[in-house]
């Protein structure tokens, strides 16, 4: 069977030589695709994997960032920390916020945080601050190099300008990318008050699935 297959492929070599350049064309391409799946899939899941936090608290029907079902008053912090085997409870907000460069429109998934936040910051920095102030937002790496955007320069988020102070990486979503702001500016931005869409908990060690039970009974 081999012999006969290259004796046809000797006798048909512009064929052959088109088949096998097809085949290296499918491996070369699927190759690619599985890396920038990979890529993708680690930048999305990096932010959450890399917070200091062993649990994720939201509404229930809530189960990503990007798709949260609703808000949470910030007076259930005090619950939370109530709960056995919590150490901290920490707010965080998240929208999508239209971004605009040289006339063209981009979304951004903005994250507020307070300026005393350690278990929501983004982890991971090149370049500058992990927390802005007011008026300031920590945007990610591919997204500044493919808007071609530095430290200082402005940033125009839901049509007010933003100066950034410092650049992540691994906060790609590849549809669209992290943006850090404090939590009052987003509030701002959005109208809404003492809500967050997360809360993040930090719990004794080993205590993780004991917690997530003894929350979801109090909730």
């Amino acid at each position: 069977m081999i012999s006969l297959g290259l004796r046809y492929a000797l006798r048909e070599r512009t064929r052959f030589a088109l088949t096998a350049g097809g085949v290296a064309c499918a491996v070369v391409l699927t190759v690619f695709l599985v890396g920038v799946y990979r890529g993708a899939m680690r930048g999305s899941l990096s932010y959450i994997e890399r917070a200091d936090a062993e649990v994720w608290v939201g509404r229930r029907g809530t189960w990503n960032l990007m798709r949260a079902s609703g808000l949470i008053p910030t007076a259930a912090r005090d619950d939370l920390l109530r709960v056995k085997g919590v150490v901290a409870a920490e707010p965080i907000l998240g929208a999508l916020l239209p971004a605009t460069l040289k006339g063209e429109r981009r979304t951004l998934l903005a994250i507020g945080l307070t300026r005393s936040a350690v278990l929501g910051r983004p982890r991971l920095i090149d370049q500058g601050e992990a927390v802005p102030r007011g008026g300031e937002v920590v945007i990610d790496r591919a997204f500044a190099r493919r808007a071609g955007l530095k430290i200082g320069d402005r940033l125009v988020l839901a049509d007010r300008k933003f100066r950034i102070t410092g650049i992540s990486r691994e906060t790609n979503l590849l549809v669209t990318q992290y943006a850090f702001l404090t939590r009052g500016d987003l509030v701002s931005l959005l109208g809404v008050c003492d809500q967050a869409t997360f809360f993040l908990v930090k719990v004794k060690r080993g205590e993780a699935k004991a917690v997530v039970h003894r929350i979801e009974r109090r909730s």
